[in-house]
């Protein structure tokens, strides 16, 4: 996808009211129920990028494929509530990432057994502040649950992409037909689910 068409699906997404921020008395306790979890939050690609990442791997025979509406880039998972994260439902501005690379994730499973996660990775500055302002401001209520030592924005195209070695350098390639650029228009919140095992927590 280039970038003019980027930009117009981007216009076409723009939030045209503010949400409200007042609490109700059910949200006010949800909130109460949230502090006894964690947090996860994401950030969501467009729409067209959704199928073409479909696209791909489909033309790509890629084992497993997540589905479309699961598509994410995990922005944090604290196995603390983070009371003062609040997820954009619609962002303001949305948010490009650029160099695109296909890479595997070595992850193991509660047996002890290795799977081969596929991914796209990317270059988005912008995300990662997002990240460490959300981690700073929220202090000591914020604990990293990701195993991984140094966060890396991605996108995970399956959870196990069989034993075959993949060939990265060639998908990377094969990826840029379909894609130069991505484009994240929306963010969610949940709470974490701290039953979890590390190696089930999402990616």
């Amino acid at each position: 996808m280039k970038l003019d068409e980027l930009i117009l699906e981007a216009g076409a997404n723009l939030p045209i009211a503010k949400k409200n921020d007042i609490k109700t008395s059910d949200q006010l306790a949800n909130d109460s129920q949230q502090m006894k979890l964690g947090t996860f939050g994401a950030l969501v690609p467009s729409t067209k990028c959704q199928q073409k990442l479909t696209f791909f791997m489909q033309d790509n025979n890629i084992k497993n494929p997540v589905l479309p509406e699961d598509m994410h880039c995990t922005l944090l998972q604290s196995t603390k509530y983070v009371p003062g994260y609040s997820a954009e439902t619609s962002l303001a501005r949305p948010i490009f990432a650029n160099n695109l690379k296909c890479a595997i994730f070595d992850k193991r499973d509660a047996e002890g057994g290795k799977r081969q996660v596929l991914v796209v990775t990317f270059n988005c500055p912008e995300i990662i502040q997002r990240r460490e302002r959300v981690i700073r401001d929220a202090g000591d209520n914020y604990k990293e649950a990701a195993t991984r030592n140094t966060y890396i924005p991605h996108i995970t195209l399956s959870y196990d992409a069989g034993t075959d070695p993949l060939d990265v350098d060639m998908l990377t390639y094969n990826l840029s037909e379909y894609l130069d650029l991505l484009l994240f228009d929306s963010e969610y919140e949940e709470p974490l689910d701290l039953d979890r095992t590390p190696s089930n927590l999402p990616q």
